[in-house]
């Protein structure tokens, strides 16, 4: 590790653990003259969790191991995007993409560029784009402001959720009109030229309960530099010297978000429009600096639901149908001007366009009936179609035996839509049906069973089931013991890519499986004390990777091969010290490997901790300090670079508001010791120099209710 990255970090933890030593001596007078809200009460929707049945329970007795962060939470800390939440997840590590910066949830050592082993929802809905089976340009978050819970499972989910749900499932629960009654407005500005304004006006009425919001932000990004990129490597093949790096990676973005929410008696639609416009390239598509190419992406999304709780004695019955429209497109300068020895005077150019549309109808009932069961009953029906690609652009890939795959030039862009697009317009048909009996056994013991069946269109069917034993050992100890199996479901791209020798479609592919055992334990020693532990094994099989095909000169073609298997712990606890000073924590531990070889895969920390204190230190003022440790990550087998520089980031959040709450202001300080962290970039090492992260970032925000 470098000598001036181990001592900032060591500063960073150092400065963290002194608040708290310096804290804790004057706490008893602290909490006498103290007249405030107890922090276990402001975060006291953490107890409970929806998203391991279904239905509303104690999360310390839900069938899974799951994470709930309130919006307390949030507005502690400062957060401003989904990923600066999600990084306190133990077992989950956050991380970004060669593909345009994009985020990566990496659960449990299962790290990929796209991600698409990871289900998010919002509002209980995919947030999938079929094509590359990741969340698209469009997904950019969702406004902090809206968010009222994330729910996360750590563990596989397709017995409930299906596909997708492979190492984790993300929910993100947004505000209801009650949450956001009258109207709120909110301004953030601050670092990297960034500012973002966010509406809204709610009405909870006894007819009609009603929310609409409004949110817009830009930014240009944080300013790290590329020292040198896979351009550099070609530069030093032909002779040239075309590279823009060093350089500062293209990380500007525009958003617009748009949303209505309507409930009356039992019906409840929800519309949300999104939009993400110039949208920079990251370190840029094909590792190469491209300050000039831009995404564009646009979703709308609308559900209807009815939903009644009494529908019949002692049954539950809802129904929705939901419609989703995803349009995306991109610019991109894949290699800069002069490129291959002056083959491509204006640079190597490429613009696709896709269209996607999903709709789909569903209904879940939930019996209660029996004395020690509670029975769940659903099925659905999905359409997802990518109904519309459009390619131009100015090169061609030739794969020449015994040479390799050589770019030649079209001469200008050109529109190859209908001559050799790199996929046609595909759709798929998914059915579903799933069953789930929650029953006690025993006055403290709970066996929770369930089994979902998928049938695709395109490659058949997949059963999966999972088994879950919750054991109120006493009063203030749970045990679980758990099993699950999950699937993902190939993307388009795997299936049916053509045009394109590095990255060929198989349509004979079958979906990626898990199959994870675990056992967790909570116990809560005293009222202000918490302890959580589990442990985990998993095995990953028919894993998709692109393969060299019998003569690689050719190119890769998708197939399903390897396994992975891997084993880890998560421990977390959560200690009120006082009535106004809490502080919580988790480290995580994991191996992962492939059982062929015995080597890991690589790129994911093998050791995670997480540190964060909340501190209520006057009437109307609070202070958050969290620091993100990562560690011990892994180069590919194939990556013959150094290793990977450990990291500890932290943030520093001081939030003031009235005493009605009518208005607050926030000062929060990402990455506050500047620490020069940076995310593996994958193999053979393109990006030489890995991934910067943003440095420090100020972002100062007023919120008023009116």
């Amino acid at each position: 590790m470098d000598p001036l990255i181990r001592h900032t970090n060591g500063r960073a933890i150092g400065a963290f653990v002194a608040l708290i030593a310096v804290w804790t001596p004057w706490q008893g007078a602290a909490a006498a003259s103290v007249e405030d809200e107890d922090l276990a009460q402001v975060y006291g929707g953490k107890g409970f969790v929806s998203i391991a049945t279904g239905s509303v329970q104690p999360t310390a007795r839900a069938p899974a191991v799951a994470s709930v962060i309130t919006a307390a939470e949030i507005v502690a800390m400062g957060a401003r995007s989904v990923e600066d939440v999600l990084a306190q997840v133990p077992g989950l590590h956050v991380s970004r993409s060669t593909n345009v910066n994009s985020p990566i949830y990496s659960f449990r050592g299962i790290h990929t560029q796209l991600n698409p082993q990871v289900l998010v929802l919002v509002d209980d809905l995919p947030s999938t784009s079929v094509f590359l089976g990741d969340r698209g340009v469009a997904w950019g978050s969702v406004p902090v402001e809206m968010i009222s819970r994330i729910e996360i499972i750590r563990g596989p989910g397709s017995a409930l959720y299906g596909a997708d749900a492979l190492t984790g499932v993300i929910n993100i629960i947004t505000k209801s009109p009650e949450e956001l009654e009258g109207g709120h407005l909110s301004i953030a500005g601050g670092s990297f030229r960034t500012g973002e304004l966010f509406a809204s006006y709610g009405s909870a009425s006894e007819t009609i309960r009603y929310l609409g919001y409004f949110y817009q932000g830009r930014t240009s990004g944080a300013d790290r530099t590329i020292l040198a990129d896979q351009q550099t490597m070609l530069d030093q093949v032909f002779g040239t010297s075309v590279s823009r790096a060093p350089g500062s990676m293209s990380l500007s973005q525009r958003s617009t978000d748009i949303g209505v929410k309507a409930y009356l008696g039992d019906w409840s639609l929800r519309m949300a429009y999104k939009k993400r416009s110039d949208v920079g390239t990251g370190a840029g598509l094909s590792s190469t600096l491209d300050p000039e190419g831009r995404g564009w992406g646009e979703r709308f999304g609308a559900d209807l639901q009815w939903r009644n709780r009494d529908w019949f004695r002692d049954w539950e019955l809802s129904l929705r149908a939901n419609y989703d429209d995803y349009y995306e497109k991109a610019d991109l300068v894949l290699f800069p001007p002069g490129a291959f020895g002056g083959a491509f005077p204006d640079g190597m150019r490429g613009s696709p366009f896709k269209w996607e549309r999903h709709a789909g109808l569903s209904g879940a009932a939930t019996y209660a009936g029996f004395r020690d069961h509670r029975l769940r009953l659903g099925a659905g029906y999905q359409k997802l179609d990518l109904y519309r690609v459009e390619e131009a652009k100015n090169y061609e890939l030739v794969a020449i035996p015994g040479i390799g795959t050589v770019p030649m030039s079209l001469g200008g862009v050109v529109d190859v839509s209908d001559v050799s697009p790199f996929l046609r317009p595909h759709s798929r048909i998914v059915r579903y049906i799933y069953g789930q009996d929650e029953w006690t056994i025993a006055r403290d013991w709970v066996l929770t069973a369930g089994i979902r069946h998928d049938r695709y269109s395109d490659f058949g069917g997949t059963t999966n089931p999972r088994v879950a034993l919750v054991w109120e050992a006493a009063y203030n100890v749970t045990a679980k013991l758990l099993y699950g199996r999950a699937f993902r479901a190939p993307s388009f791209v795997e299936l049916y890519a053509i045009n394109n020798p590095v990255a060929i479609g198989n349509a004979s592919l079958k979906p990626e499986t898990i199959e994870t055992h675990e056992a967790a334990v909570t116990w809560q020693v005293n009222p202000a004390l918490q302890f959580g532990a589990n442990a985990y094994a998993f095995r990953m099989k028919d894993v998709v990777r692109q393969v060299a095909n019998a003569d690689p000169s050719t190119g890769n073609t998708a197939q399903n091969t390897g396994e992975l298997v891997g084993r880890g712990v998560e421990l977390e606890f959560a200690w009120d010290a006082t009535r106004q000073l809490r502080i919580s924590g988790n480290y995580s531990h994991q191996q992962t490997w492939d059982p062929d070889t015995g080597k890991d895969p690589g790129l994911a920390p093998r050791n995670r901790a997480f540190l964060r204190g909340d501190w209520r230190f006057a009437p109307g003022w609070s202070l958050n300090a969290q620091t993100n440790w990562v560690a011990d990550r892994r180069r590919e087998s194939s990556d013959l670079r150094g290793p990977i520089a450990d990291y500890a980031l932290t943030d520093v959040a001081l939030r003031t508001e009235s005493p009605n709450r009518q208005w607050s202001i926030t000062l929060a300080v990402k990455n506050a010791f500047d620490v020069d962290a940076r995310e593996p970039s994958p193999a053979p090492g393109l990006l030489p120099y890995d991934i910067p992260l943003p440095g420090r970032q100020l972002v100062l925000q007023g919120d008023i209710a009116f």
